[in-house]
């Protein structure tokens, strides 16, 4: 019987895998949370998708006659050298994106709901007004206001300064009222020969304790305010810079981080922002209309890594995305950024007081 039976050929040995990537996506869903590498290889189709969806200039009205930035505005048109004082020197998301807040060189404080204004953008006709209505708060002053920002544990204060008064002004926005809920100043300093009044020019609350406030001033100081003590403040820190320190910042461990910039410079200062899951920085142009979108990540596969190779150039995305910085081109010029804290959403101040609103295009249904 041996005979009939067809002998069976020897089984191959099993072939090797082939090397397949890792499915970093899958890794996601397992993991729940996205890790900062894969954040970082996908952030070069991040830049690429933004563009500007909307403009809003600041046209608003007291008692039916132009606000000081919408007059500086129409000044601006007849005489571009006359007017000195011009667009938004700084915005603020509230940590939960509901509030935008600006203030602009001529004086106006104002508080906008993001989602209405996010919803604007998506209206058909592109020069339809905003609606002042809509407006959360909208305070006018002739004082030059140079910084906003919002209390973290209280999404009801927003506080400004200017770089030419020595007073830090809380407004409280669930109440009806154009006049602050609290002033906190820092007096004079007193010399031989004269009285020297301080500016301040930023601004930052410590992370564990709402009641306590710091502000920089032109001198190069740091002021702390208790404020359930004293409207006056109980410490002053000082720094080795005597010109105006530029902006603070309050880390984790309640440490203050400063900046600073030679007082000889004559280059105004443009406010940038950080995207909120990833290493881009995004900061107004100087010398054109548009904002830079800057890869700051520390690995050699950045752009702007000291030790970047342009042969490379940064291969490492899906689908072999290059790596690198881009400038996107706007209407107007920017001075000031913001960016939500949740979708990314960029908000541009401009020297002609108008918000520009930078994002995914909206796609038709």
């Amino acid at each position: 019987m041996d005979k009939y039976v067809v002998p069976q050929k020897p089984s191959p040995p099993n072939p090797k895998p082939i090397p397949r990537k890792q499915w970093n996506r899958g890794l996601i869903e397992l993991n729940g949370r996205m890790e900062p590498k894969y954040c970082h290889s996908v952030s070069g189709l991040l830049t690429e998708s933004y563009s500007q969806i909307g403009a809003f200039p600041h046209l608003y009205h007291i008692n039916g006659e132009p606000c000081p930035s919408h007059s500086n505005r129409i000044q601006t048109t007849m005489y571009p050298l006359g007017v000195r004082n011009l667009g938004f020197s700084a915005l603020d998301f509230d940590n939960k994106g509901i509030y935008l807040a600006s203030v602009t060189k001529a004086g106006c404080l104002t508080v906008h709901d993001f989602e209405a204004l996010y919803c604007q953008s998506y209206a058909s006709n592109p020069c339809l007004a905003e609606d002042e209505s809509k407006l959360v708060l909208h305070l006018p002053s002739h004082r030059q206001r140079d910084c906003v920002r919002w209390n973290p544990a209280n999404q009801d204060e927003v506080v400004c300064t200017s770089m030419l008064s020595d007073e830090v002004l809380v407004f409280d926005i669930g109440y009806i009222s154009s006049q602050p809920s609290q002033v906190l100043r820092i007096g004079s300093s007193f010399s031989c020969h004269s009285i020297t009044r301080k500016g301040l020019s930023d601004v930052a609350f410590t992370l564990d304790d709402n009641s306590r406030l710091l502000a920089s001033d032109t001198s190069g100081d740091i002021n702390v305010w208790d404020r359930r003590m004293s409207a006056l403040p109980y410490l002053e820190l000082t720094t080795p810079s005597y010109c105006t320190l530029n902006s603070i910042e309050s880390n984790v461990e309640n440490q203050v981080e400063n900046e600073s910039y030679n007082s000889a410079c004559i280059l105004s200062s443009r406010k940038p922002s950080w995207l909120p899951t990833n290493s881009i920085y995004v900061v107004g142009s100087s010398s054109e209309n548009g904002i830079h979108l800057l890869d700051f990540y520390p690995d050699s596969s950045s752009p702007t890594h000291v030790d970047y190779n342009e042969d490379e150039r940064g291969m490492s995305g899906p689908n072999n995305q290059t790596k690198r910085n881009r400038f996107l081109p706007l209407t107007e010029g920017v001075t000031a950024c913001a960016v939500h804290p949740l979708n990314g959403t960029i908000v541009a101040g401009t020297k002609l007081s108008s918000l520009l609103m930078i994002s995914q295009s909206h796609q038709p249904c």
